[in-house]
């Protein structure tokens, strides 16, 4: 049985596998160093349950943890597909949302507190109507940001500058770029130096240098 969170060493002679976790995760984030570490996880149908659960393992310096979290749901989104970033801000957790389906109750993202307690939901965020398998992701300086948006045949990134106030973000539309022929968006980040990294499952491997 080969679900769950593993570890690859690739400085490893005889590089093998270790099983964090025997969860099925649908994405994963840590924050914390040391004793104080957290992993966040998205669980998907986790007791039977068809929503996606944001569950907290406390790892700490260990490598492995037990299957049962220690805390879930820290919060709760509707669809299986997205994404989960921890930042110092709070945790932006992302799900697929049709076009026209950005709403408050069930928005594209949300950036929760290490609480669960929800900060900022997408719904007012210009020209987001949806998003098409729910990739985001924002610069190591939390200024820009950027998330796929819902066309199903020619996608489109957006990309927003982020200003904040406190732990409350405002996004400014920046521009967007489209990604001709692309049908799914599976996964994107920030490099120290901005450049934005597009895992495509029609065209691999994507890197973009985001201008603002």
């Amino acid at each position: 049985d080969k679900k769950g969170v593993w570890v690859f060493d690739p400085s490893s002679t005889t590089p093998t596998l270790t099983n964090v976790t025997g969860n099925q995760p649908r994405n994963i984030a840590f924050y914390g160093t040391g004793a104080n570490r957290k992993m966040y996880a998205g669980l998907y149908y986790y007791n039977s349950n068809g929503n996606t659960q944001l569950a907290r393992f406390d790892i700490g310096a260990a490598n492995t943890c037990s299957s049962t979290p220690n805390s879930i749901p820290v919060y709760t989104l509707v669809n299986g597909k997205g994404d989960l970033i921890s930042t110092d801000k709070g945790l932006f957790m992302s799900q697929t949302r049709a076009s026209g389906n950005n709403t408050s109750d069930i928005p594209v993202f949300v950036l929760v507190n290490y609480s669960g307690n929800k900060i900022f939901e997408s719904s007012n965020v210009q020209n987001l109507t949806g998003s098409n398998g729910g990739a985001i992701a924002i610069s190591k300086d939390l200024s820009t940001f950027a998330v796929v948006d819902a066309d199903q045949s020619n996608q489109n990134i957006l990309i927003y500058s982020v200003t904040w106030d406190g732990t409350t973000p405002s996004f400014s539309y920046q521009y967007s770029f489209a990604l001709s022929g692309t049908t799914q968006v599976d996964q994107m980040a920030f490099d120290q130096a901005d450049n934005l990294y597009i895992s495509s499952s029609k065209k691999g491997i994507l890197v973009y240098t985001i201008k603002m």
